[in-house]
């Protein structure tokens, strides 16, 4: 909002601690008629009804804690436009919250005058004075609680409910915007939505502006999350959006227009000057129940981390259906990227998301681009410090479905590591490496990987062999890189190939540090245990270099085949207590020199057995 637009006059606030009152608001007409010192004990005034705006002043000019209660007649509501809610009608005082500890239920309606909007809440406000960008509720004060609100209306141009004080929590709500705003150096602490059945709020924006830090969003139904500091006031810093448990998941869908050319637009999610948000395990692009794409149309980003952002965390979410067709002279092409981390963004950690999934892990739901490390121009020095994953159980991202590629890194964007994730069923690429000039496509190796890109173009290892000996998984191949360096070789399983033959990498099964000599070689030459793997399905790799984190694309495909097991003494093709009970009557015999050191003893026993009980 407009900050000239607020220096108005304030109640004086009294700070001495009273027992609770409760005020009760019976009309929805605008007049200000008490006298004295406008306090609780002056209500009410002349015409016996007591205003809204009444009740706000009294709440401010008295002591202590006060409840503020609705119980307007139903004569006065105007049903013509809002049918079953009684609108609070005013055109000149702003609606100004400046009393601590105040709590505003607007649900309390519903007590005099019963469950009148089945599909919404009861009271809402209604501003027919000049056009003017002041919020319809604005809360100074600090320990509030707003409880319930139903629509707003008019010609307020600013939040339905904005707060630049601390301490605040908003249940309940079902209106257009929410704003909080730390333009004064406050605006801290504040909840929005709660833990509580019908704690939740129906919003469809909420923002955060100008150092507003330690704000906490969580239980509810959005089309659009904006957290953006500036450099006057201050960056926004330790917002947290969602969290752990599944009562403080949102869900964040439906925040799609249009811009110039037909070109689509919208961001659910959208981070600038923010420092060390937490964006944990919410639903965005999706049904409530996560295995949908939204029936509401989406915009063309869902999460978005831009200029000036750090430390900012995206876990545990799913982010899916995010694509759009355009129209007018874009008509046919298609837009959507899920999770973009742009220019000037740094140390973004990104674990544990399924992308391009429902809730369920499995269900597709289609994305244009998965993720996408970006620059806006080419001058621009992309992203730094991104983390995509993890080894850790829970890290590892799925990115799958994607119409084009599952992750791309712009050609000006390095040190992007990605580790321990889940790429399949992606239309292009599992990863793409950009080259110069934004091309995008398979980049193939060179042989000193000296060329630049994306991740500095990292080569990618080359398998020799992939061999499956029980739950042995053997790999050999060689890395030709930059030399005398360390990289983590990463392994994974997928049922089929790209159709590119290059990756994908469906399933992560382990990693080994590999170092390369003088003339840049490291040879690849691992041995992972695996469970639930079987000859026919194909082995890929990355390499990502330990000393600037750079990944790169996935290896060609390599068909995983059998091995010979020692385990298997009759050569059935299985180990079973056929093979025990053979290997024991060689044993017996002395023919039985399982280790080939050149006799029979109980160390060839004792090798079998191990062998025999691993499955090899």
């Amino acid at each position: 909002m407009t900050r000239s637009l607020i220096a108005f006059a304030l109640p004086t606030l009294a700070c001495a601690a009273v027992h609770a009152q409760t005020i009760t608001v019976t009309t929805a007409y605008e007049v200000i008629d008490f006298q004295g010192a406008q306090r609780v004990a002056d209500l009410p005034g002349p015409d016996r009804r007591v205003s809204f705006h009444e009740a706000l002043a009294a709440a401010g000019n008295t002591p202590g804690p006060q409840t503020i209660a609705f119980a307007v007649p139903r004569s006065e509501w105007e049903e013509n436009l809002f049918p079953g809610v009684a609108m609070i009608q005013y055109d000149s005082f702003l609606l100004f919250v400046g009393g601590d500890d105040t709590t505003i239920d607007f649900t309390t309606q519903r007590d005099f005058t019963g469950d009148t909007n089945p599909n919404g809440n009861e009271v809402g406000l209604h501003y027919s004075g000049p056009t003017s960008a002041i919020p319809y509720l604005y809360i100074a004060a600090n320990r509030c609680v707003i409880k319930g609100l139903g629509p707003t209306f008019g010609n307020a141009t600013g939040a339905s409910v904005f707060i630049s004080g601390d301490n605040n929590q908003v249940t309940g709500c079902m209106t257009n915007k929410f704003e909080i705003d730390g333009f004064d150096g406050s605006a801290t602490g504040n909840t929005i939505g709660g833990l509580l059945p019908g704690d939740g709020n129906v919003f469809n924006i909420i923002r955060m502006d100008s150092a507003a830090s330690g704000n906490i969003v969580i239980g509810n139904q959005l089309r659009a999350v904006n957290v953006f500091g500036d450099t006057l006031y201050g960056p926004c810093r330790n917002n947290r959006i969602g969290g752990p448990s599944d009562a403080e998941r949102n869900t964040i869908s439906g925040n799609g227009g249009s811009g110039e050319e037909g070109i689509p637009t919208g961001v659910q999610i959208d981070l600038r000057t923010a420092q060390d948000t937490v964006i944990e395990n919410n639903y965005i692009g999706t049904t409530p129940d996560g295995l949908a794409p939204s029936p509401l149309i989406n915009g063309v980003t869902g999460i978005s981390v831009g200029n000036a952002c750090s430390g900012t965390l995206i876990r545990n979410n799913v982010v899916s259906g995010i694509e759009r067709t355009g129209t007018f002279h874009n008509a046919g092409r298609r837009f959507g990227t899920a999770i973009g981390i742009f220019a000037g963004s740094s140390n973004t950690s990104i674990v544990g998301n399924r992308i391009g999934v429902g809730a369920d892990g499995v269900t597709p739901i289609v994305n244009v681009t998965g993720v996408a490390f970006t620059t806006a121009t080419a001058l621009e020095i992309g992203p730094t410090g991104i983390r995509f994953g993890g080894t850790l159980p829970g890290e590892g991202n799925i990115v799958a479905n994607s119409e084009f590629v599952g992750l791309y890194v712009n050609f000006r964007t390095t040190g992007a590591t990605i580790s321990g994730n889940s790429f399949h069923s992606n239309g292009v690429l599992g990863i793409d490496l950009f080259t110069a000039g934004n091309g995008a496509g398979r980049s193939l190796n060179d042989a000193s990987d000296l060329d630049t890109g994306g991740n500095g173009q990292q080569n990618f290892p080359v398998l020799t062999t992939a061999t499956l000996t029980g739950i042995s998984l053997h790999v050999t191949g060689t890395l030709q890189s930059l030399a005398s360096q360390d990289y983590v070789v990463e392994v994974f399983a997928s049922a089929t190939c790209d159709a590119t033959g290059y990756g994908q990498g469906e399933r992560f099964l382990g990693s080994a540090i590999v170092t390369s000599n003088a003339l840049g070689i490291a040879p690849i030459d691992t041995t992972l245990a695996v469970s639930g793997l079987t000859p026919g399905l194909f082995i890929t790799v990355t390499a990502t270099r330990v000393a600037t984190g750079d990944t790169s694309e996935f290896s060609v495909c390599t068909p995983l085949v059998a091995g010979t097991c020692a385990a298997d003494w009759n050569d059935s093709g299985t180990v079973d207590s056929q093979d025990f009970f053979d290997f024991l009557a060689a044993f017996f015999t002395g023919i039985a020199d399982f280790n080939t050191d050149g006799q029979t003893n109980s160390q060839d026993f004792f090798d079998f057995l191990a062998s025999f009980f691993a499955g090899c």
